[in-house]
């Protein structure tokens, strides 16, 4: 089972992630910043000779409007990126509502 380390990409972050970890849970609501944040994360892994696959990137999505996961996740699937984490944390009202929604946006993708 893969371990997967959450937190921000800081240079202490990476070097922990390329250190010991197989991979990297961050935040993807600026898809800018996350693809840089990829790119940093790829090229440490690369240079520590940790192999070829690179690391498991998942992504983390708050709660968002519908139109936010799919324009999310062709970035995301561009960037190699296999899974997304919903992050439910902060979700008012009933969760099993907000997922039947993301079930129904996900389905038109």
């Amino acid at each position: 089972m893969p371990v997967l380390l959450g937190c921000r990409l800081t240079t202490k972050g990476c070097t922990e992630i390329v250190r010991w970890a197989n991979g990297w849970i961050g935040y993807g609501t600026d898809l800018d910043l996350f693809a840089s944040q990829v790119a940093t994360l790829r090229s440490q892994w690369t240079d520590a000779r940790r192999g070829a696959a690179g690391p498991l990137i998942r992504p983390m999505l708050g709660i968002v409007d519908d139109d936010t996961p799919r324009l999310s996740f062709d970035r995301f699937a561009a960037l190699g990126v296999d899974q997304v984490v919903l992050d439910l944390q902060v979700a008012e009202g009933d969760v099993l509502t907000i997922l039947d929604r993301y079930a129904a946006v996900l389905t038109r993708l």
